[in-house]
C-alpha cells in the first residue's frame, strides 16, 4: 500500500514533465509580442474604395503582398495585379481576380465568373517622381490600371479596377 502511495505521484510527475510543448511558431509569436513596438511607416498605407477610407498595413508573403487591417479588409497584390479583395464595408464586398498569361482578366464573385476582360501588357512612363506603369483593359468598359513607383524603386500607389467597371481600389503609401 505504501508503494502505491509513492508510485502514483511518481507516475504523475513523470507524465507531466514529459508533456512540455515546443513550437517554433509559438516561440516566434511570443518574441513578437514581447518585442517593443516600432514605428513602421513603410508598411502603412491608405485604402480607398469609393467613399470608404481605411488604414491598411503591408505584409510580404513569398508570392504576394497582403494589405490588411483589424477591420477585416484585405487586398492581395501579386506585384502587378490585385488578385483578391475583401472590403468589410456596408456591402461586404469580396472579389477575386485571375490574370492569364495571354492578358485575359477574370473577375469572380462568390465563385461565379462575372466578367472576362482583355488587358494590354503593362506600359512604362517616366514620371517626375519615378515611374508610372499603366495597363489598359477592355470589357464592357475600357479602364486603366496603374502602379506608381517612386524614385527609390518602391511602389508608392496602386490604382486598379476590382470589378471590371467603375469600382476601383486605390492603395497609397503613407
Amino acid at each position: 500500500m505504501n508503494y502505491l502511495r509513492l508510485l502514483v505521484p511518481a507516475v504523475l510527475l513523470l507524465a507531466l514533465t514529459g508533456c512540455s510543448i515546443q513550437s517554433t511558431q509559438l516561440s516566434t509569436l511570443m518574441n513578437i509580442v514581447r518585442a517593443p513596438s516600432v514605428d513602421t511607416p513603410d508598411i502603412s498605407w491608405t485604402l480607398e474604395y469609393g467613399d470608404y477610407r481605411a488604414a491598411v498595413y503591408a505584409v510580404s508573403a513569398p508570392d504576394a503582398i497582403m494589405f490588411s487591417n483589424t477591420l477585416g479588409d484585405y487586398i492581395v497584390f501579386d506585384g502587378w495585379v490585385i488578385t483578391d479583395v475583401r472590403i468589410v464595408d456596408k456591402m461586404r464586398f469580396q472579389m477575386s481576380l485571375q490574370t492569364a498569361v495571354a492578358g485575359e482578366r477574370t473577375y469572380i464573385r462568390n465563385t461565379i465568373v462575372k466578367r472576362i476582360h482583355r488587358c494590354s501588357p503593362w506600359g512604362r512612363q517616366e514620371n517626375g517622381s519615378g515611374l508610372l506603369f499603366k495597363q489598359v483593359c477592355k470589357g464592357l468598359d475600357t479602364y486603366t490600371n496603374s502602379i506608381l513607383v517612386d524614385s527609390e524603386g518602391a511602389i508608392a500607389e496602386i490604382d486598379q479596377s476590382v470589378d471590371g467597371r467603375s469600382a476601383r481600389i486605390r492603395l497609397v503609401k503613407n
